[in-house]
């Protein structure tokens, strides 16, 4: 929020005796890097999903990137999730099995996911432990496993729409995307 910021920014100048210091996100951060003075968006898809736009004047836009629990639509996270949701539907008999499914309950040493699930919940990095099913689906995509290839292909609708949603929101003419 521009509060954190202007306080994260008042606390670093008075600890460094620095003129100027800019406080952003790391995806603000490599986009002024590659695009100081110009219009631009960087998509930013990992665990997380964000494109963030900068204009030529210095005005930042930002779509998504909500986390985890509200957005980051077609991140490494978002593919486990609903990955991870497919094995247990299958699991519990509302899908139909698949070796991904097989595949993402092993990789996530859940032989009994009625009996386990709970050390999934309780573990610190299950965010991460989920975000790293992703490749696995892809692998599984590219096997032509169904399940897996639907995720993909909604993950890149996904993101595509994020990117074009930033490009709406840029000012017309050129614009560099990365």
């Amino acid at each position: 929020s521009r509060s954190v910021r202007a306080s994260l920014r008042r606390g670093i100048l008075a600890g460094l005796r620095a003129k100027k210091v800019a406080v952003l996100n790391d995806a603000e951060a490599y986009l002024k890097a590659l695009a100081p003075r110009e219009n631009a968006i960087l998509l930013a898809a990992g665990t997380g999903a964000v494109a963030v736009g900068s204009t030529a004047g210095g005005r930042l836009i930002r779509v998504d990137g909500w986390g985890p629990l509200a957005g980051d639509r077609g991140s490494g996270h978002w593919i486990g999730r609903r990955a991870l949701d497919h094995a247990l539907a299958a699991h519990d008999g509302r899908a139909k099995g698949s070796r991904l499914a097989r595949d993402i309950l092993r990789v996530l040493k859940l032989k009994r996911p009625d009996q386990e699930i709970r050390r999934l919940y309780a573990t610190p990095s299950a965010r991460a432990a989920i975000a790293s099913l992703a490749p696995a689906v892809v692998r599984a995509a590219r096997r032509g496993d169904r399940e897996a290839r639907a995720i993909v292909r909604e993950a890149s609708r996904e993101l595509a729409l994020t990117v074009r949603t930033a490009l709406d929101r840029m000012p017309r003419g050129r614009i560099r995307l990365f």
